[in-house]
């Protein structure tokens, strides 16, 4: 999925996003930047129990 930014951003259209290739609990970065050259990234992180009890992955934080 295509994000969108408000404005004074603007995604960035040539290897502007990043998607995991995992079959669950997938990563997606997607990167925008403004006119001073600023970086924002959207993170899409998938279920933290998805990570931790399906994939066995430790993703380095816990949630309260």
């Amino acid at each position: 999925m295509s994000h969108s930014f408000a404005r004074p951003w603007r995604r960035i259209e040539k290897r502007g996003s990043f998607k995991s290739s995992d079959r669950q609990a997938n990563l997606q970065l997607t990167f925008s930047t403004n006119s001073d050259h600023q970086l924002l990234i959207d993170l899409d992180i998938d279920d933290h129990q998805v990570l931790v009890a399906l994939q066995g992955i430790d993703p380095g934080y816990s949630l309260a």
